[in-house]
């Protein structure tokens, strides 16, 4: 599952260049199935369980916004397995910062 849309500031949807990125690396584009509405984390989740039925699913993020990710998945009933992905040490700080924030906002 390759969950993401467009925002206003990018040329086009995240799960588009995350398929680009597998096709690349010689994953069949038939074992992809893409999500390209969603423009939040919760919208990520929501619109991906849809089309999972069910189904498991690895959340792939940064480290930093792992247990967000996660805590909206479970509440959407995904069965998931988390797969880290590192960030340059020198972000971590304000990363940090902005999840603790989006946890107290309602998604």
């Amino acid at each position: 599952m390759l969950s993401g849309g467009k925002t206003s500031d990018e040329p086009w949807a995240e799960a588009m260049e995350m398929e680009k990125m597998l096709k690349e690396r010689g994953i069949d584009r038939k074992c992809l199935i893409k999500e390209e509405k969603s423009v939040t984390t919760a919208e990520n989740m929501r619109f991906s369980a849809s089309l999972l039925q069910g189904g498991k699913a690895a959340v792939i993020t940064s480290e930093f916004h792992m247990y967000r990710a996660l805590k909206l998945a479970e509440r959407e009933s995904i069965k998931a397995d988390a797969v880290p992905c590192r960030t340059a040490f020198r972000y971590l700080g304000i990363y940090w910062l902005r999840e603790i924030a989006a946890m107290h906002v309602r998604q």
